[in-house]
């Protein structure tokens, strides 16, 4: 019965909280499918974290043409390519690490805080946030973006022009994120 009423309303913010192996995914697809059916002109976009995750969420759809599904990362991707960002994507670790470790210098930091700070920016300290701050202003003038980095820089495009900010703003008419419990404060 609950799994039915999630379905019932579809317009507004809804949320569906219950455990592991209860059909949260399987209410979330049944979600789109009635959006589909009652809004046939919607665009939509669903967004998971892994592509297994949208991989599975794909298979069980099938194909919608004005459906898109996603990662967060492929869905930053988009965003800075249509910011007109020119940039390189370094996807060497070992090379982010060694950058990261020269701008962290002799501070006792962890290269791991530095990585955690990227996506949870409320707990860093001074410190963190001071080699944080240099790492991804050196990205950005060398106009490069890591994995760790991609989110956030998309963030800051939409933030910093509120034209791109609207058209993307107005591209989906519906928005459902699977696993939504596991975002984090830039994804939200």
């Amino acid at each position: 019965d609950e799994q039915i009423a999630a379905c019932e309303n579809l317009l507004g913010r809804h949320e569906i909280i219950a455990n592991a192996g209860t059909g949260k995914s399987t209410v979330l697809i049944a979600r789109l499918v009635r959006i589909c059916e009652n809004y046939p002109k919607a665009k939509v976009l669903m967004i998971s974290f892994t592509k297994k995750a949208i991989g599975e969420l794909r298979e069980r759809i099938g194909h919608l043409s004005n459906v898109d599904i996603v990662t967060f990362h492929s869905l930053a991707y988009k965003i800075l390519k249509s910011a007109d960002f020119d940039f390189t994507l370094d996807t060497n670790v070992t090379n982010q690490e060694k950058l990261l470790e020269t701008f962290i210098g002799k501070r006792n930091i962890s290269v791991s805080a530095i990585r955690k700070s990227l996506h949870d920016t409320q707990s860093a300290n001074k410190e963190i946030v001071a080699v944080r701050n240099a790492y991804l202003k050196y990205l950005h003038e060398n106009h490069i973006v890591t994995f760790d980095t991609m989110q956030l820089f998309a963030f800051y495009m939409l933030l910093k022009d509120e034209k791109l900010l609207s058209k993307w703003q107005k591209r989906y008419d519906f928005v459902l994120v699977d696993e939504f419990m596991d975002v984090d404060a830039i994804q939200v």
